[in-house]
Order: C-alpha cells, then structure tokens, then sequence
C-alpha cells in the first residue's frame, strides 16, 4: 500500500505497508495463511488517512499495477466494507489502473474483466525480448515453477511463448523498489 496526494506521486518511497498474497485465477488475492481471507497488512508506520492509499499488485512474471483515481476509500471501484476493510476491484474498467493500457488491459469479453500483462519473466517493468531469452533458456523444463510459465501449467512451451507474443512491446514501471525482485523459497 501506498500513500501520496496522486497515484502518479506514489513512488516505491511513499510505501506504508506490504504483504505476501495469493494471486487466484479468478482474480481475487487472498491472505497467505489460508488461501481464502482478505490480505491483511501490518505496519509499525503511522497509517495515512484512506483518502489516497493506492494499492500496488506485483506477481512473478506479469507488470506491475498500481491503483487510479482516489484510490481506497472516495476511489472509483473502492469499497470500504461494513468490518473496516477495504475492497478495490482493477478487473471492473481500464481506469483502475494508473496508465490504463499501459500494463493493463481487458482480458475477458464476457463478463468485460480487465488485468495485469503477462510475460514481463525477468520483472523488469517490460516486456521485451530479454523476456523472450529467459524462455528460450527454460523451454521444454517441467513440472516445475519457472517465470517463464506464464500459462501456469508448471511446464515451459510453446503457450507460453504465445502470451510473451501477445504483449511484446508492452511497458510500464510502477517504479518498484531497487534491489532484489522476490525471491520463492519453492524449488525449480
């Protein structure tokens, strides 16, 4: 979570707190501990107000996104809900994202669902050829956990490499902090 007067003012500084979630297929992000509860985030900071928290979504192997508009609480697609959290729903409009197209786009047609790019495998901010060389390097390995999966199929081929092609050319930094990218303690 991130807090500052606009989205595109919440740089990596401006961070308050952070969690490890599950990303589901379905879209949802759940809780670590159980794999079904809201995340739940802990700071020894002092918490902003919620008018301009903008929450930040980084997976493996997709570009990062990062909330538009007010963000949670007055946010377009910001829920406050009856037990004090807060739901922010990015699969309802290409506006739930800072930079729209950039780094996001509409993934189904019916329902009209919109999410996060695949293929940026080396977690740069872009999806380039680099992305491309990680995959050629991993293709034909499996089962296992690679970021060039980008299908989730825990096998690196051909649909993989059909996802990169897809969004070839695609950028946008949602300037991450500097250092290390996460790190799974899964073994590949």
């Amino acid at each position: 979570l991130r807090h500052a007067a606009t989205p595109a003012a919440a740089s990596s500084a401006s961070w308050f707190a952070k969690a490890a979630a599950f990303l589901k297929s379905d879209g949802s992000i759940v809780d670590c501990s159980d794999g079904v509860s809201p995340v739940k985030f802990y700071t020894t900071q002092s918490i902003p107000g919620t008018d301009h928290i903008y929450p930040v979504i980084r997976h493996r192997n997709h570009l990062a996104v990062i909330a538009d508009g007010n963000g949670l609480g007055t946010g377009v697609g910001a829920t406050m809900n009856v037990d004090g959290t807060f739901t922010y729903d990015f699969r309802t409009g290409i506006g739930q994202a800072l930079g729209a197209t950039s780094g996001y786009k509409q993934i189904n047609a019916a329902p009209v669902e919109f999410g996060m790019v695949a293929a940026d495998i080396d977690q740069d901010g872009a999806v380039f050829v680099s992305d491309y060389n990680v995959w050629a390097l991993h293709i034909g390995n499996g089962p296992g956990y690679f970021s060039s999966d980008l299908d989730f199929d825990q096998s690196v081929f051909v649909s993989d490499y059909n996802k990169w092609s897809l969004n070839v050319g695609t950028n946008h930094s949602v300037n991450m902090p500097e250092g290390p990218v996460y790190t799974s303690s899964v073994p590949q």
